[in-house]
């Protein structure tokens, strides 16, 4: 029975979310396996945001009101999506790839044993990270024994966004008993999930070789198998992030303003997963006006209206929860100590900190450095490949912004190399594209 609602807890959201995708993408969805890896990160993004507003609206959080609205809301796009709209055929691959290799097969059972291990150790290890306890798994049961949001002022770190204590509090209330061992989950689904989504972006683009090659890149870090385990809030919000930029790159490849929608949504999510998401939609906002500027010149008109198309849905999901924790008393300038007068002194440590955690640690294997290596062999490719393009614009804001944090933010810990790669993580799937689309030949011969 406990194992039937668990099910119950993950299949409902993301029947949710692949309902709403459908109607967004206009029946146009992408392959299988990737709608549902879309259909996964959307339905959850739901699930949290309704139970943000149920508990705005003083609505006590019960299995049955929280899944009458998701049940409203799957129907609600059900009947949409029965509405005839303009229909257009996804992309696929323009070729075949011959037969699969030793080297093929190998790659992908090295990829398989990893996603699985993820799962294995998730199942297996109960939480014992400090800030799992101190916030997320601490707020989650809070949220989980007073069925609201009553105790919002006095949860450990208030401003916090609550998109995994509101999963976690989720999956408990469904099982009939605090369980912060079962809600885990749901990290290694988030990881594979992406893993879904990674692959039929790069199918799409590359070969299977290339696109096994991509995956078993972004896999080879030890710190994202590591937090593929672990009720860290980095590897959701690395979902959320890095798929915004994807779906930009879809959305200029395809001109299908589902994909501008849905970059949207994510943006606006991945700032009630974390803070940074804050800054990162930012970023995403800027990613979207270099891709209109560059690559889809149009009337100020149509420009004015994609630009209105995608900040409108990621800043209402950004200031429903900022002006109510604002309404509820919470600060949310607490943890933002600028020191501006101490910002030169600090620039060193800094640059130092941030080339150590990229280059002279064990969580990226060498593709940091690979990606180095890569640019200056390949810069012609700079010039005149606009995924390249896009994804380096993409890195060097994101880059940028977390320099320029960590040199004016007053908290000392945000130069430690530990706490660094955890804000790296969030961007890493970016790196590994970047090495295959810099070094995928031209000229594609089939493997």
């Amino acid at each position: 029975m406990e194992t039937l609602r668990l099910i119950y807890s993950l299949i409902l959201p993301w029947m949710t979310g692949y309902q709403v995708l459908t109607f967004i993408m206009r029946r146009s969805l992408p392959s299988f396996p990737a709608s549902l890896g879309m259909a996964f990160g959307l339905g959850f993004g739901i699930l949290t945001q309704v139970m943000l507003v149920l508990g705005m609206a003083g609505v006590s959080y019960t299995v049955f009101n929280i899944s009458a609205v998701l049940i409203f809301i799957w129907a609600l796009f059900f009947l949409l999506s029965r509405i005839k709209r303009p229909c257009r055929p996804s992309p696929r691959p323009s070729k075949r790839d011959s037969w699969w290799t030793a080297l093929d097969i190998l790659i992908l059972i090295i990829i398989t044993i990893y996603t699985v291990c993820s799962f294995y150790r998730a199942a297996t290890m109960p939480i014992f990270t400090w800030d799992s306890f101190a916030t997320a798994i601490y707020n989650a049961k809070i949220i989980y024994y007073d069925r609201s949001l009553a105790s919002l002022p006095y949860f450990a770190h208030p401003a916090y966004p609550l998109h995994i204590p509101m999963i976690a509090s989720w999956v408990s209330f469904n099982l009939g008993q605090w369980n912060d061992q079962l809600f885990k989950i749901t990290f290694p689904l988030t990881l594979l999930a992406f893993l879904l989504i990674y692959t039929g972006f790069l199918l799409r683009r590359t070969n299977r070789r290339w696109t096994l090659l991509g995956i078993l890149m972004l896999l080879s870090s030890n710190l994202l198998n590591f937090h593929a385990f672990v009720a860290y809030r980095d590897l959701p919000l690395m979902f959320y992030n890095c798929l915004t930029i994807i779906f930009l790159l879809e959305w200029k490849d395809q001109d299908h303003d589902g994909y501008l929608i849905l970059a949207a949504l994510f943006s606006g999510i991945g700032t009630f997963v974390k803070q940074e998401g804050m800054a990162y939609l930012l970023i995403h906002a800027l990613v979207m006006l270099f891709i209109l500027l560059r690559f889809k010149k149009g009337s100020w008109k149509e420009t004015l209206a994609r630009t209105l198309k995608f900040l409108t849905p990621a800043l209402t999901i950004f200031l429903i929860f900022y002006f109510y924790k604002i309404g509820r008393g919470v600060s949310t300038t607490q943890y933002l100590q600028f020191r501006l007068g101490a910002a030169t002194g600090r620039v060193p440590a800094v640059f130092i900190s941030f080339f150590n955690a990229l280059f002279f640690t064990a969580n990226w294997n060498i593709l940091w450095s690979f990606l180095a290596v890569s640019i200056l062999l390949n810069l012609r490719k700079i010039f005149t490949d606009e995924n390249v393009q896009i994804l380096l614009v993409s890195l060097v804001l994101f880059f940028g912004l977390l320099i320029s944090l960590s040199i004016i933010v007053g908290h000392d810990f945000i130069i430690h190399s530990f706490d660094i790669s955890r804000v790296i993580l969030q961007i890493f799937p970016l790196c590994p594209l970047a090495i295959v689309f810099l070094n995928y030949p031209e000229k594609n011969e089939p493997y």
